[in-house]
């Protein structure tokens, strides 16, 4: 039985103590303090809570979940009519999309399918699409089982940094492995949206000038700056 789940693509914000803190492990390492700071996040946002804590067994989750539709990738068009409307879609010269939508498909098939199972349902998504497009799917879909792979042998969901610093230095590395699985500008296109928040919330933790609290204390806090900063590029 696999024991990995999934994030859905149009899924609600979760706070950096769900989000970050699960995927880099800091609540594995920091056992001593209590694990009721994060509750109120999750609660919030109940699809993505049951994601992140998958992820925080695998650690194959990119660093965190926006609450914006992912947007096409940038040089990239729109889906063509009669395109697949689904997270394997085509731009206008018929070349596959690379985008956040794709990526988290991807990731959804190799969470919950295997073998013939997830064969068939990757043949019945690409139907319709262009011989190479759907080739570059099935590529993608190989390259992030083997990066995931990695990452988890690169960052065990116990051996977590135990500090912001060490969390930034963390996305580094993991934005160069992404780009020796699926090359620069791909890796870029799959993981720009999430690794843009991550940095952010990251650095406001690395700002927090209360050195009392605990990384998920600062990971609220962080996650609320975000907020109002947010909002006020809104606005």
């Amino acid at each position: 039985m696999l024991e990995k789940h999934v994030r859905r693509p149009l899924i609600l914000a979760v706070a950096v103590a769900a989000a970050v803190l699960g995927v880099l492990g800091w609540q594995a390492r920091d056992a001593d303090e209590p694990q009721s700071a994060a509750a109120p996040a999750t609660a919030a946002a109940p699809p993505a809570a049951s994601a992140v804590a998958a992820q925080q067994a695998t650690g194959s989750a990119p660093l965190l979940l926006t609450s914006e539709p992912p947007a096409p990738a940038a040089g990239l068009a729109a889906a063509t009519p009669g395109a697949s409307q689904g997270a394997f879609r085509v731009d206008a010269h018929g070349r596959l999309v690379q985008d956040q939508l794709l990526r988290l498909r991807i990731e959804e098939l190799l969470a919950l399918h295997e073998g013939a199972d997830r064969t068939a349902r990757l043949d019945a998504e690409l139907a319709g699409l262009p011989a190479p497009a759907a080739a570059r799917a099935r590529e993608l879909l190989a390259r992030m089982d083997d990066y995931q792979a990695a990452q988890r042998a690169a960052f065990p969901p116990d051996e977590a940094p135990l500090v912001p610093e060490e969390g930034l230095a963390q996305l580094t590395t993991l934005q160069a492995l992404r780009t020796s699985h699926f090359g620069a500008e791909a890796g870029r296109q799959l993981y720009a949206e999430d690794d843009a928040v991550a940095r952010r919330l990251l650095e406001l933790m690395r700002d927090e000038t209360t050195a009392s609290l605990s990384m998920e204390q600062k990971a609220m806090r962080a996650q609320a700056r975000f907020d109002v900063e947010r909002g006020a590029v809104r606005r």
